[in-house]
């Protein structure tokens, strides 16, 4: 797989929790001796003890991605990275997100709260967009755009990678904005999902859809047909 890099040349690098996440949730699934057989086959296995701390490879994460996804079936492998997304939304919220908004939160009127958290995945898409591009447009409705790296078209499939920022972005969404909101993904048809992956925030009367295309393909406009 090719190298990522930002726009300046250098290595992309992301947060930790995308491996460690990923790792852990296949432990779960497989068992250690298996995780470990699997990773190695594809010469991942100095991933099963990646500390917290400090920044890696976004290839590494991409490359556990296409593991996940040629090793097991598509369905187990969506599942392992939409967990794995879960649990890295989950460690935001309990360690990134500061205990001062967390309990103004509740206090404030919805589309704030909703304002508020996209502001704060702008500043801090470098810890998750690698070589890839985040934009957010607030307004009414609102938009989230993640460009994958071009990479990211090297994958056998993209459903999995994209399930990973799914449950990501649904457990802070959630947790910080609304509990009953739901996120609808893009289509998963045979051959992986379409250049642009749409997902829409729901309950209507949020501020609507978020959206992912892959860098390279620029489309503007969004469909509200079905909403």
């Amino acid at each position: 797989m090719t190298v990522p890099t930002t726009e300046k040349g250098a290595p992309a690098r992301i947060g930790p929790n995308a491996v460690i996440r990923t790792v852990q949730e296949l432990e779960g699934i497989l068992g250690r001796t298996d995780t470990e057989r699997m990773l190695r086959r594809f010469g991942l296995e100095h991933l099963l003890d990646v500390e917290p701390d400090g920044m890696r490879p976004e290839e590494e994460f991409l490359r556990l991605v296409k593991a996940v996804t040629e090793s097991l079936p598509p369905e187990t492998a969506r599942a392992v990275l939409l967990s794995a997304g879960r649990s890295t939304g989950s460690y935001v919220l309990e360690n990134r997100i500061p205990g001062v908004f967390r309990k103004l939160a509740p206090v404030l009127p919805r589309t704030v709260r909703l304002r508020l958290l996209l502001s704060a995945f702008q500043r801090h898409a470098w810890t998750f967009a690698g070589s890839g591009r985040f934009e957010v447009e607030v307004g009414t409705p609102a938009r989230m755009r993640l460009e994958l790296a071009p990479e990211a078209r090297e994958l056998p499939s993209r459903i999995p990678l994209i399930a990973y920022y799914t449950g990501s972005f649904e457990v802070l969404l959630r947790a910080m904005v609304d509990s009953d909101l739901t996120l609808e993904g893009p289509p998963e048809r045979d051959g992986g999902p379409p250049e642009r992956f749409e997902m829409t925030i729901y309950p209507e009367g949020l501020p609507q859809p978020c959206f992912f295309q892959e860098r390279g393909f620029r489309r503007t406009g969004v469909d509200h047909g079905a909403n």
